[in-house]
């Protein structure tokens, strides 16, 4: 299975270096005859061209002349060309090559066996495209090819010289050229072989579907195809000798006519060249149809050369009109000496065409005056206008003069007041900083006093609410005294009632401190509120020292835990110590013969237990 890509190449994938195909070796294939018999035409009509370039815009340059020169030599000499091929040649059909109108076409061979490869790959280097110009190149398993959609190809009963479609025609199988994309088509017969498949792969909305060719039946259309297209060459075969016998007999005759003719043998020359040889054949339609082609091509041919003549003729009888002589008496003196009558009824079509342009001149001109005097009117009447709107224009100068003048004027006096004005108003800004920084050192220094003031009206309250405390202990104890002397003693009322009266005294002046207080404490708030942003950050120090607090509480926990594991340690290394204690003293009583050798290595074990022991430590 060979997989395709088709999509719209990118100029910049174009490279000059993979240049494989131009039109010299896409019109060889519509050549009949052999190859050097093609290079000979070429080089006699000036047809081969140096195709070294080095961009695309050169590359399009270059095959315009081409279509230009091919066009020239086929309307002149067919040569050996296909016999279709001169209709499709026009201009209208070989246009400048439009870079929007190249593609690239994909072909993936990874699937296909190795040999196969090399076959496929050797058919696409040799093969001819239907495009007029292509790009080839290779890429591991990949055979990419950029083309041009306009392109050449053989129909039923023409040549066609068309635009393919931007889409992917897998299949010979159609009819009309331009609908398809003839030019795919013909890629894939070329390089198709036995027994494989070309698969197509697209999108339709969010469904992928497969387009697929078997090769065997891409070959039958082509096999069906090349047979018709051999057919028209050996169509053409015929018409080209058919024309050359039509060139043979009409030199004949041109040499038989070489003496002067009478001024009557015009009929007799028209009536003369529906004569030629008739060569009898097994079939009589055959025998007629060629003869009907063969004067046909005498037709073409002597109105092909009378249409060469006919401007030099045409020009000729201009100058014999321009030195005094009739136009009857130029005709008659040029059919004599040109003895083609066609040319010089063309020459007369010229001539006439003269008449009718100088009629059409001569009414153009009476127009034209007409038109002149028009205008002349009306310019002069544009000119009284003028001249009006120009003393308008002279008064409106003057005033806008004057004013000019008053705005500069005015201009002045406003940028002189702008200037005053950004004085005073740096001055009043200068002034106005001096006194925020006079009142900002004063607030500071109000500031200043104003915690003092609190500081010594705390302490002024501390010491009135001692006072308070010990004006109402008096009070109470002079109501207890009171209370005794009426009770003891009434004849002391008089002392009493004065007692009373110093009593309501110190409470009035109790009173009048105990709203002191209350005034003191409003200010005190005052200066609370204004202070509580130090409270607020002595908040966020004690968060802070609740925060170290809890690290060291967890710093403590773990020395905690490190001092019980310690002791575990301690624990740990008593019992070992206990342990080797009684393993010597076991050893000392199985040895009681070194007894004195076992003391002394008992204690400079505990020297050594007791040295471990103060390293731990």
């Amino acid at each position: 299975m060979i997989k395709l890509q088709h999509s719209k190449a990118d100029l910049s994938e174009i490279h000059i270096t993979n240049l494989y195909q131009v039109p010299i070796k896409t019109f060889e294939e519509y050549w009949t005859g052999s190859l050097e018999d093609y290079k000979t035409y070429c080089k006699n009509y000036r047809l081969d061209y140096n195709w070294n370039v080095d961009n695309l815009d050169q590359l399009h340059s270059i095959i315009s002349d081409c279509f230009s020169g091919f066009e020239r030599a086929i309307n002149k000499n067919i040569g050996q060309f296909q016999f279709l091929l001169r209709s499709a040649m026009k201009p209208r059909n070989l246009p400048p090559l439009d870079t929007n109108d190249y593609m690239k076409l994909e072909i993936d061979l990874s699937m296909e066996s190795e040999e196969q490869k090399q076959e496929i790959i050797q058919k696409f280097l040799n093969l001819t495209t239907r495009s007029f110009v292509d790009f080839r190149r290779i890429e591991d398993d990949k055979l990419i090819i950029i083309y041009n959609r306009r392109g050449i190809v053989p129909e039923e009963d023409r040549i066609a010289i068309v635009k393919a479609k931007p889409v992917i025609t897998l299949k010979d199988n159609f009819k009309v050229s331009k609908d398809n994309n003839f030019i795919v088509s013909g890629i894939l017969k070329d390089i198709a072989i036995p027994n494989t498949e070309f698969v197509y792969t697209y999108n339709t909305g969010s469904d992928e579907k497969d387009l697929k060719a078997n090769s065997n039946e891409i070959l039958e259309i082509a096999k069906f195809r090349n047979q018709k297209f051999q057919e028209q060459k050996q169509e053409s075969f015929k018409q080209i000798e058919i024309s050359e016998i039509a060139k043979n007999e009409i030199k004949k005759e041109n040499q038989q006519n070489r003496q002067s003719l009478p001024l009557d043998s015009t009929d007799n020359e028209l009536l003369k060249e529906g004569t030629t040889i008739i060569k009898m054949m097994d079939s009589i339609d055959t025998t007629l149809s060629d003869y009907e082609a063969k004067e046909l091509e005498k037709i073409r041919l002597r109105l092909t050369n009378a249409r060469e003549m006919a401007f030099a003729i045409y020009q000729e009888l201009c100058l014999k009109i321009r030195d005094g002589m009739g136009i009857l008496e130029a005709f008659n003196i040029l059919k004599q000496k040109y003895r083609e009558e066609h040319a010089v009824n063309m020459a007369s079509v010229y001539l006439g065409k003269d008449l009718q342009e100088v009629e059409l001149k001569e009414r153009e001109i009476r127009n034209l005056s007409e038109k002149i005097e028009d205008f002349q009117e009306a310019l002069r009447l544009k000119d009284i206008e003028i001249s009006k709107r120009e003393d308008s224009l002279y008064n409106l100068r003057s005033t806008i003069t004057n004013k000019e003048n008053e705005l500069r004027l005015l201009k002045e006096e406003s940028e002189k007041i702008i200037d005053d004005l950004q004085a005073q108003t740096k001055i009043a800004i200068h002034d106005l900083q001096q006194v925020h920084k006079e009142e900002k050192e004063e607030f500071e220094e109000s500031l200043l006093q104003s915690d003092e003031l609190i500081a010594r009206q705390e302490m002024e309250i501390n010491s009135l609410k001692d006072q308070v405390e010990q004006n109402k202990n008096s009070f109470k104890a002079l109501e207890s005294k009171l209370d005794n002397i009426s009770s003891e003693n009434r004849d002391l009322f008089a002392e009493n009632k004065q007692i009373k009266s110093d009593l309501s005294k110190e409470k009035e002046n109790s009173k009048k401190q105990e709203e002191m207080l209350e005034h003191i404490k409003l200010l005190n708030e005052n200066l609370v509120v204004q202070n509580k942003g130090l409270y607020n950050e002595n908040a966020l120090l004690n968060k802070s020292l609740g925060e170290l607090k809890e690290l060291l509480e967890d710093l403590k926990s773990k020395n905690k835990e490190l001092q019980e594991n310690v002791d575990n340690l301690q624990k740990d290394y008593k019992e070992l110590t206990n342990g080797i204690f009684q393993e010597i003293k076991a050893e000392l009583n199985k040895n009681s013969k070194l007894g004195d050798e076992a003391v002394t290595r008992q204690s400079k074990v505990k020297e050594m237990l007791k040295e471990n022991k103060q390293r731990r430590q």
